[in-house]
């Protein structure tokens, strides 16, 4: 409510927490007793309200600063999107503050996403994963061989995960994992060709590797445990070495990388609650149950390759940036697994209070729309029902710095006529 700054609507009421007790005692007198002992006890809590008013201090010790984190929040979320989408969302809420009877701004207004729905993105997903990694091997660019070397990481670490799963016992699980290990082992054969023509320092590091691997009469390196060596693995020593025009393209790559695991961590994200309050409302058996925990499982593990390989970027770009990319190294904070989490409200989290992931406030790929997310209607709609309620935690902390410096100022004369009443 405008204006209503972090007033308790419920004090009023608490003034009966202390005299309900008094009923025991006060119904069996009568009328005039009963008269003066509920003014002696009402009396007693207003003096105990005056005596507490000296905790305003308090009040603005905690208004002050948390106006300002609220503040930088809004900012930074308004920043992050597209100015006409801000613009559209302010004035929805200036209409409805107007008049109650407009679109809410604060509720959804559009159907969750199905079961089916969610299925089917899945699959979509899954298939485009499968169909990763080709290699041409026809006048290959320097940036076609970055990508393919960082598609590589990414199905080293989407292997390793998938055998960390793996029961271990089925014989159809270990053919599987072989055959994709032999395939992975096939494709950095091929691309270590490519390599070796834009990299050529590596070849050294290679040798070392394999060096070192038969002084330990060690069995041979399994694919996904393979160090690809682009120009942000090389140590400091070696990578002045390398081409700055490859070093410059990998670090451009990583930064588009990392923009596209946020956003990709954003949907994954908005899919799972959706899935979740889907599950709650309309999942009941325990077939139907399980089916949806173990799809709930999958999100879940997406999710963590997703944040893995954010990480991953993250640490590329702080070895390959310059003095120049102050500004690009200031938006991929660390990703804590405290950061990944969704939109809305947690069970234990205060609502005046809350402070929303970092994930949701920086911005990603162009403000004016493209890469941004601001097509999606579902994310979308989140997203303003987000900007809403941050909007009005900044705007309440705002008024509350007002009302209790004002309530201060009314402390104090109040006490001073309280002094001279005395006298």
């Amino acid at each position: 409510i405008p204006g209503s700054a972090r007033t308790c609507g419920e004090s009023i009421e608490q003034i009966w927490s202390g005299q309900n007790a008094v009923a025991l005692s006060t119904r069996e007198m009568t009328p005039g007793n009963r008269q003066d002992t509920l003014d002696c006890h009402l009396g007693g809590w207003n003096h105990r309200k005056v005596v507490g008013l000296g905790t305003l201090l308090a009040l603005m010790r905690d208004a002050i600063p948390m106006k300002a984190e609220h503040a930088k929040i809004y900012a930074e979320l308004s920043n992050s999107l597209p100015s006409a989408l801000v613009s559209k969302w302010a004035a929805m809420v200036r209409a409805w503050e107007a008049d109650n009877s407009q679109p809410d701004p604060y509720m959804a207004q559009s159907k969750s996403t199905t079961l089916a729905a969610v299925k089917l993105d899945l699959a979509k997903q899954e298939a485009a994963d499968a169909a990763a990694g080709e290699v041409s091997m026809h006048e290959v660019t320097a940036s076609v061989f970055l990508a393919t070397g960082m598609e590589l990481e990414d199905q080293q670490r989407h292997l390793c995960s998938l055998i960390k799963s793996a029961s271990g016992n089925s014989i159809s699980e270990n053919t599987d994992i072989q055959q994709k290990r032999n395939a992975l082992e096939h494709r950095i054969k091929t691309w270590r060709r490519l390599q070796a023509i834009y990299m050529p320092v590596v070849a050294a590091l290679l040798e070392q590797d394999h060096a070192l691997v038969e002084d330990e009469n060690a069995g041979p390196v399994s694919p996904e445990d393979v160090n690809l060596y682009l120009p942000s693995d090389l140590p400091s020593n070696l990578q002045c070495r390398c081409s700055p025009a490859v070093a410059r393209k990998e670090f451009l790559l990583r930064v588009g990388q990392a923009d596209d695991c946020i956003l990709q961590l954003r949907r994954q994200l908005h899919v799972k609650a959706n899935l979740w309050s889907y599950r709650r409302s309309s999942v009941t058996g325990q077939k139907a149950m399980t089916r949806a925990r173990d799809l709930m499982d999958r999100y879940d593990q997406k999710i963590k390759r997703i944040a893995d390989k954010y990480r991953t970027a993250r640490v590329a770009i702080l070895a390959l940036a310059t003095e120049s990319d102050v500004d690009v190294l200031k938006r991929f904070e660390v990703l804590n697994d405290a950061d990944i989490r969704g939109l809305g409200r947690e069970d234990a989290d205060l609502e005046g209070r809350r402070v929303m992931s970092w994930i949701w406030r920086v911005a990603v790929g162009n403000r004016d729309g493209e890469g941004g997310g601001a097509d999606d209607d579902d994310v979308n709609e989140d997203m303003r029902i987000e900007w809403t309620k941050t909007r009005a935690r900044a705007q309440r902390w705002d008024e509350e710095v007002t009302l209790v410096f004002e309530e201060m100022r009314r402390t104090l004369a109040f006490f001073e006529w309280r002094a001279r009443f005395w006298e």
